[in-house]
C-alpha cells in the first residue's frame, strides 16, 4: 500500500511535469501570459468524516471522533477563458479515514461474538473505524476573483481502490434475532409466498434471511446475549466487502496565490452517495463522505 501511494502521487507529478515541460515556453509563465495554460502539483491534509446527515436515534453519544491522518497528493491543469473564468481538471489520490466510539441504544449489528455469527439489536458501547483510498476526478468551473484569489466549483468523481469500515460492539448486550418467530408473520408468509423453503433452512441460511429482511419487520425480544470488553467477549463486525468502490460529489475550492509559483487552497468535498451499496441494510442509515481539505501547490 505504502508503495502504491508514492507511486501514484510521484506519477501525479511527473506527468503534470511532463505536460507543463512540453508545452510551447511562453505558456509556462504566468507573468509573460496571464491567460496561459497552468498546472500545478497539490499536497493537503483531509479533515473530516463518513456520517449520516442528522444523528440516528440509535447513536445515542459520541464520545470520540479521531479524524486520521489523511493526505491527499492532486495535480491540476487550468484552461483560461474569458473574462476571468476557466476551466480545472486534474487527478487526485485521497485517503478518507476515521475512527469513532459511541453509546448506542437498539444498533442493529451483524457480528462475530466468540467465534460465532450473531444479529441482533445493541446496546451498549461501539468503535468503528472507516478507511478509503481513492482515485479522484474533478471538473471545476474556475473563476479569478483577483490576481491572488481564485473560487472553484463542480463535480467529482472517485474509484476506491482500498476499502475498510469494521469495529466492534463492547460493554453492552444484544437482543438477538435468532428465530422465525421474531420476524414479522405476515412478511414472513409472502416470503414463503415467493419460494423460501422453510424445510431446507440452516443456521447461516437464517443469518442470510435476517440480513435481508427490513428492521421494521424484526422484533427484538430475543436471547439477551452479554457483550464484554475482552477480544473472545466483544463483537467484531467486518462490512468493508459491502462498500461502494465508485463515488460522486460536489467540490468547492479556493486558492490564494501566496507568491508567483506558490500558493496555498483549501476545499470541502461533499460526497453525494453513501459509502455502502444500496443492497446493504444492515447500516439502516446512509453515511456520507464529507471532508474538508488544507494544503499548498506548486505552480509547474
Amino acid at each position: 500500500m505504502k508503495n502504491l501511494i508514492i507511486s501514484a502521487a510521484f506519477l501525479l507529478a511527473f506527468s503534470a511535469q511532463s505536460f507543463a515541460k512540453g508545452g510551447p515556453k511562453e505558456n509556462n509563465n504566468d507573468s509573460e501570459n496571464p491567460h496561459a495554460v497552468t498546472f500545478d502539483v497539490r499536497f493537503g491534509d483531509n479533515i473530516g468524516g463518513t456520517i449520516p446527515l442528522g444523528m440516528p436515534a440509535c447513536i445515542r453519544h459520541l464520545n470520540s471522533f479521531s479524524p486520521h491522518f489523511n493526505p491527499q497528493f492532486a495535480s491540476y491543469v487550468t484552461v483560461p477563458l474569458k473574462h476571468n473564468f476557466n476551466i480545472v481538471s486534474g487527478l487526485k489520490v485521497d485517503r478518507k479515514s476515521m475512527r469513532i466510539d459511541a453509546d448506542a441504544k437498539a444498533y442493529y449489528v451483524e457480528m462475530t461474538r466468540g467465534g460465532e455469527p450473531v444479529v441482533g439489536y445493541f446496546t451498549g458501547k461501539v468503535n468503528l473505524s472507516s478507511n478509503l483510498w481513492t482515485i479522484t476526478i474533478p471538473v471545476f468551473a474556475g473563476y479569478d476573483l483577483s490576481e491572488h484569489f481564485s473560487l472553484r466549483l463542480g463535480p467529482y468523481i472517485s474509484f476506491a481502490f482500498s476499502r475498510n469500515f469494521s469495529g466492534y460492539a463492547y460493554n453492552g448486550y444484544l437482543r438477538s434475532i435468532s428465530s422465525m418467530g421474531q420476524i414479522d408473520q405476515e412478511f414472513l408468509y409472502s416470503l414463503i409466498q415467493s419460494g423460501l423453503d422453510l424445510s431446507t433452512m440452516t443456521n447461516a441460511d437464517l443469518i442470510g434471511l435476517l440480513h435481508s429482511v427490513p428492521h421494521d419487520y424484526q422484533y427484538p425480544t430475543g436471547e439477551r446475549l452479554e457483550v464484554g470488553t475482552s477480544s473472545d467477549q466483544r463483537g467484531d463486525f467486518d462490512f468493508s466487502s459491502d462498500m461502494r468502490r465508485v463515488f460522486y460529489g460536489i467540490d468547492l475550492g479556493v486558492d490564494w496565490n501566496v507568491t508567483q509559483s506558490m500558493g496555498v487552497y483549501a476545499d470541502l468535498q461533499w460526497g453525494l452517495n453513501g459509502i455502502f451499496k444500496s443492497s446493504f441494510t444492515t447500516v439502516s442509515y446512509t453515511m456520507y463522505p464529507l471532508f474538508a481539505t488544507i494544503g499548498i501547490y506548486k505552480k509547474l
